[in-house]
Formats: C-alpha cells, structure tokens, sequence
C-alpha cells in the first residue's frame, strides 16, 4: 500500500469567514442602553453589543464575567496602531472588571516557576506576534502566586483576574492587546 498524496497548497480550501448573527434578545433586560449596548438574558447570559454573549457573571471579584473567545478576537481589524486608533468600547467597557478566562499555554523556555504566563485561545508556541495568529487571541496573565510550568506540556488553564484592554506598541509593532492582572488559575488540565 503507497503513502497518500501529500496536499498541496493550492488545493486548500480555506475556511469561509465566519459571519456574526445577531443573538435573540426579546425576552431579555436591557441592562445598558449606551455604547455599549447589554442586554440581561433569562440564562443568565450578558449580550453585548447585539453579537457578542457573555456566558455568565456580573463582573464582580465573587461572579466574574465568562468571556468568550469570540469577543476578544472582535478587536481585530482595528489599526491599533494608527493615530487615535481606539478599541472598540465593548472591549474598553471590560476594564477593571473581574473575569474568567479558559485557554492554552505552552511553556517553550526552561522550565520553573513563572509569575506570567500567555493564555492563548488556540494551542500554539505563545508567539503573539507570529504571523498565523492574531495578538487578540493573546491574553498576558500575571498570577498572584508563582506557578510551575514543564516546558513543552501543554497546559489547559481557566483563569480569573482583573482584566485590562490596553495596547502595548514598541517600535511601531503591536505587541499585545489584553493582559489579566491579580490572576488565579481555577482550573487546570494537561
């Protein structure tokens, strides 16, 4: 039996985009009429800006809020980097406020105990500025405790903390957008 074919670039169908649906609210409470626009859903899910859904919490050190993925990554697209440049305000909104975060971290530099860590919505090599991902898929994490991490084990974590959406720009590249501050793990897998 001979090895399949190998696959060539430009036989790859990329993935369509992925299109944003408007998230049902008429049955919900309009907690925030203003930019941005929270809606209070019976599940007890915070609508924000018509698109987004956050999964639970109130944002409180006692019930943070359960970001998505999906809400980070709606930053992209934005030149941060540009004069005046700004976040979208239902990223600026998050500032301060407790939330609950879960995502990878591979350790690639010699291991022991570290007091940050890169949080990342994908498994990849915590390269934030690698061409294949966006640093909106990026959160810096600064745990209260020193935590231990093997190098080159893949760690499946659930953060919580203070988060904080600021760009970070050196020498004219953007090298991060969204750090968590006062951090805990609350969950952890490998």
């Amino acid at each position: 039996m001979s090895p399949p074919a190998p696959v060539l670039v430009h036989d790859v169908v990329p993935a369509p985009p992925k299109i944003h649906v408007p998230v049902a609210v008429e049955d919900g409470i309009v907690e925030r009429a203003a930019s941005p626009r929270l809606v209070r859903l019976k599940d007890g899910s915070l609508v924000i800006d018509t698109y987004w859904r956050i999964l639970s919490g109130d944002g409180s050190l006692e019930n943070p809020y359960r970001l998505p993925w999906e809400l980070l990554l709606s930053g992209q697209g934005f030149d941060l980097a540009a004069p005046y440049a700004e976040l979208p305000d239902r990223l600026k909104w998050l500032n301060g406020k407790h939330v609950s975060l879960k995502g990878y971290s591979l350790k690639s530099v010699t291991a022991g105990a570290s007091e940050e860590f890169l949080l990342n919505d994908q498994l990849i090599d915590n390269c934030p500025i690698c061409l294949t991902r966006s640093v909106f898929a990026t959160v810096l994490v600064k745990v209260k405790t020193s935590e231990s991490m093997e190098r080159g084990v893949i760690n499946v974590y659930t953060v919580r903390g203070i988060f904080k959406a600021e760009p970070s720009i050196q020498a004219g590249f953007l090298l991060g957008v969204y750090f968590l501050n006062d951090a805990e793990i609350t969950s952890r897998s490998h």
